[in-house]
């Protein structure tokens, strides 16, 4: 089973988090791997459930899930991000193969900014994410 890239964790502890959840073994590869020069620390996760206590106890400055997954669906996991305080305004990109299935009103009250239609283009998702990733740092530059 895939574990991740090695990740030496002293030196990505104040790094933002990115936290990538997805069924297919190479979607979380390859972006994990592409994000790897985003000065971001990576989790990874291959199932909903998995990613909601990834999420509940890294509170990660983005998540990119996928839609289907098993045991808690990408719905499911915006959703139950949505309930909790603590993670509730966690930007989420959402990539499916079944955008017409996706309704704004499914999404309402929901952390979700963009949704990328699979096949998507990494290069359009890697400027998404570093949008965000530059965003987060302001953020905190500012609150520091």
């Amino acid at each position: 089973m895939w574990k991740g890239l090695p990740v030496d964790e002293a030196a990505t502890v104040n790094l933002p988090t990115v936290l990538i959840a997805d069924d297919e073994h190479h979607i979380r590869f390859m972006l994990e791997w592409k994000l790897k020069s985003h000065d971001v620390r990576i989790l990874t996760a291959a199932d909903g459930r998995t990613a909601l206590s990834l999420a509940q106890k890294h509170k990660p400055a983005l998540i990119i899930s996928d839609y289907q997954m098993p045991y808690m669906d990408g719905i499911g996991l915006v959703k139950s991000l949505a309930q909790d305080p603590a993670t509730a305004e966690i930007p989420v990109i959402l990539l499916t193969a079944l955008e017409h299935r996706i309704s704004r009103d499914l999404l309402a009250d929901t952390s979700v900014e963009h949704i990328l239609r699979k096949p998507f283009r990494p290069s359009e998702l890697l400027d998404l994410v570093a949008d965000y990733l530059a965003a987060y740092r302001e953020r905190h530059r500012e609150a520091a």
